[in-house]
């Protein structure tokens, strides 16, 4: 029985599957260090791209086999439905589906089996294209190509399932068809068993059934040829692809190595750009902060901020410039690609206008030949019309001049084609001429591009020398402009530790104005509970004298004598000067220490601007010592003379009593003396009255002198040692103090 042309083109794509896995496994190659290259994978690839066109090749051979299969299909479904009897040719038609069903199944067997090995083969590619991640442009090149085979990998698994499932239902056709064939076929081996096997007819259809069998047998063979050659040509240009592909691959790992040279560089300027970024962020951010402390200073750091300004204007003519700088190194490198490229177009013009001459060469070789060739048969052609010239004349030699007539002809035939090929040569010729021109034109406008190139190389190199010049010499501004910083730094250092020690002075003198502030206080408040007692005890002294003024009244109304008077007033005159004298030495007693206290107080300006602190110090204890000196010597003197007065009114009082007691005992004598003793008194204790009113009158003056004069120090002293820019701040403290 005959085999379909489509089941011959399976079995030689089977076999074919064989020879396509071996060349996978044999595609890969491995270098000497254990690693894989680009080029042996970038060969894994295009094999695997190979057996992918391959397998849908099959897959698409096998579908237009299984629509043929399909229409027996439906016919089998038809003889399946029926009832009646299978003839012969319909149990033929179902032989044939069975072939074709079997061989469908083993094919897709076999393509379910190939394409489980092309999943191995992408899944290592997987993992060799995974070495490659350091090199981006590679590792993309990689896998957007296996990403595409994978792609077309799950759309022929599609196609494969669809077909698996078409088989499916083939199975389910030739399952039924066989149930209802077998019965029939047992029947009509019943039936047959009671005939002969002898009809003509029944003979005939099987010598016709085994002569079709013969001639598809013959076409098979023949389509086995033809699938042959067509294999060996297919492996030709697989070579063929190979050798582009090796060359390609070659070519590949040239401008890959450029490639890898142009990302180390890139990184390397990548890397030179970061730290230069990195270190003028650490410029701008310690620059940021010495602008801030330098807004902190005040009027004696004015200069040192403008020399900042100038400076951060510096920096940014630095940054523009490097910035040029960056921009005239991009197009130095943009020039040096132009020229190159340049250089290989100039390169490649002259091979190709050499290869040119070569061939113009070779042209007129050719010409000149063909012309020697065609002076020949010129003269050949004369010689023989000479002959049959003559031979014409003669009338016997008919024969031959046919013969040579012919060979003329031949001859003239021969010279036609001759000057056809001159032509062709001559116009060859003319072609390669203007072909030569045009390259000599392309030469020369490469040529002038390259000048231009070059030129333009020139103006960027001296441009960058230029710029390399400016940057140098802002390089030193840079450095003088950071020794100017670091001695600012240094002024500023010095004047934050002056005005530690002048907050540190002020802090000590702010101490020693409040400790005689609270002295003075405490003074004064001493004082005028010294001056309540002696307004008291004075009051009591008033009461008493208004008391003894009234006994002596009546006293001198009983009493009434002009002898007795003068010699009482004698004696209080006398008395009276004696506590006036008394009085001025306490007075002089007393005004010593004032007199030295204002004389120190008046020479404490002078003093303080020649000595320092410690001796204003010294000064300020001194006049509080006089101060309490000249306290203690007052309440001194005010106790002694209020003691004086208490003991005069004692002793009154004692005589008083004495002189009562006496009464008549005594004679007028007695009376008169005790008389004269209470108006010494009495006189006694007026002078004391007004000594003591003059004293605190005196003591009130020389308080008052001794606070302006301690005022006027300490005025002079504020003055002297302390910065008016500085004075709010001190007021503000004693202000605070002083609510304290």
């Amino acid at each position: 029985m005959g085999m379909d042309p489509c089941i011959s083109n399976g079995v030689d794509d089977a076999d074919s599957i064989l020879t396509s896995c071996n060349s996978l496994s044999n595609g890969v190659s491995i270098s000497e260090n254990g690693l894989m290259e680009p080029t042996m994978l970038m060969e894994l690839l295009t094999l695997l791209d190979l057996d992918l066109a391959y397998f849908s090749e099959k897959l698409v051979n096998l579908d237009l086999y299984m629509t043929i299969v399909s229409l027996g299909e439906i016919g089998l479904g038809e003889l399946s439905m029926q009832n009646s009897k299978i003839s012969e040719v319909e149990i033929e038609k179902a032989l044939i589906f069975d072939l074709s069903f079997e061989y469908l199944d083993s094919e897709v067997t076999e393509l379910g089996s190939f394409l489980e090995v092309l999943q191995a083969k992408i899944n290592d590619a997987h993992q060799k294209i995974c070495l490659f991640k350091l090199r981006r442009d590679i590792f993309t090149i990689f896998q957007g190509k296996l990403q595409g085979s994978e792609n077309s990998w799950k759309h022929l698994q599609e196609q494969l399932l669809e077909l698996k499932r078409q088989l499916a239902k083939f199975h389910k056709t030739l399952s039924s068809f066989r149930e209802k064939s077998t019965y029939s076929i047992e029947n009509e081996d019943l039936e047959r068993s009671h005939y002969d096997l002898q009809n003509a007819g029944q003979q005939r259809l099987v010598l016709s059934m085994l002569e079709k069998s013969f001639a598809a047998e013959l076409n098979l063979e023949k389509r086995l040829l033809e699938l042959k050659k067509r294999e060996e040509e297919l492996e030709s240009e697989l070579s063929l692809t190979n050798e582009v592909a090796s060359g390609m691959e070659a070519f590949l790992g040239v401008a890959l190595e450029r490639l890898l040279e142009v990302e180390h560089s890139s990184q390397v300027f990548m890397g030179i750009a970061k730290e230069m970024m990195s270190r003028l962020q650490i410029y701008e951010f310690n620059m940021h902060c010495s602008v801030q402390r330098e807004e902190e200073l005040k009027s004696k750091l004015e200069n040192s901020l403008e020399q900042l300004k100038k400076k951060d204007k510096l920096e940014q003519k630095l940054e523009e410039l490097e910035k040029k700088l960056q921009a005239s190194e991009s197009k130095l490198q943009e020039v040096n690609a132009c020229y190159e490229a340049s250089q290989e177009q100039l390169s490649e013009m002259e091979d190709a206008t050499e290869a040119l001459r070569e061939h113009a060469i070779m042209a007129e070789t050719r010409a000149h030949d063909a012309e020697e060739k065609l002076a020949t048969l010129t003269e050949e052609n004369v010689e023989l019309r000479e002959e049959v010239v003559f031979l014409k004349t003669g009338d016997s030699n008919e024969e031959k001049i046919t013969v040579l007539e012919k060979n003329v002809r031949e001859l003239e035939v021969k010279l036609q084609t001759s000057k056809t090929f001159a032509d062709a040569s001559q116009e060859q010729q003319n072609m390669l001429y203007t072909a030569i021109w045009d390259m000599e034109t392309l030469i020369e406008e490469l040529k002038s591009k390259f000048s231009k190139a070059e030129s333009k190389a020139e103006n960027a190199e001296k441009q960058c020398l230029e710029l390399a010049e400016t940057n140098i010499e802002l390089n030193k501004e840079k450095g003088n402009l950071k020794s100017e910083n670091e001695k600012l730094v240094e002024s500023l250092k010095v004047a934050n530790k002056m005005k530690v020690a002048w907050a540190k002075e002020i802090s000590d003198g702010a101490k020693l104005i409040t400790d005689m502030v609270m002295q003075l206080e405490t003074e004064r408040t001493r004082v005028q509970k010294q001056l309540s007692s002696l307004a008291r005890e004075n009051t009591i002294l008033l009461e008493e004298l208004r008391k003894m003024r009234r006994n002596l009244l009546k006293a001198n109304q009983s009493n009434k004598g002009d002898v007795d008077k003068k010699e009482i007033e004698s004696n209080i005159y006398n008395t009276a000067n004696g506590i006036i004298t008394a009085l001025s030495t306490t007075e002089e007693v007393v005004e010593t220490p004032t007199s030295t206290t204002a004389s120190n107080q008046l020479d404490e300006p002078s003093e303080e601007n020649n000595i320092g602190e410690a001796t204003g110090s010294f000064k300020f204890d001194a006049v509080a010592a006089n101060c309490i000196n000249h306290d203690e010597a007052e309440t001194a003197g005010s106790s002694k003379c209020v003691d004086d007065a208490a003991d005069s009114i004692a002793v009154n009082h004692k005589d008083r009593d004495n002189a009562e007691t006496a009464g008549s005992s005594k004679s007028n004598d007695d009376a008169t003396d005790s008389v004269a003793s209470n108006h010494e008194d009495a006189t006694d204790d007026c002078i004391l009255q007004d000594s003591g009113s003059k004293m605190k009158n005196k003591y009130i003056t020389k308080k008052s002198f001794f606070f302006t004069a301690v005022f006027v120090s300490v005025l002079s002293y504020i003055v002297m040692y302390i910065n008016w820019q500085d004075m709010y701040s001190i007021i503000t403290r004693l202000q605070h103090l002083n609510f304290q």
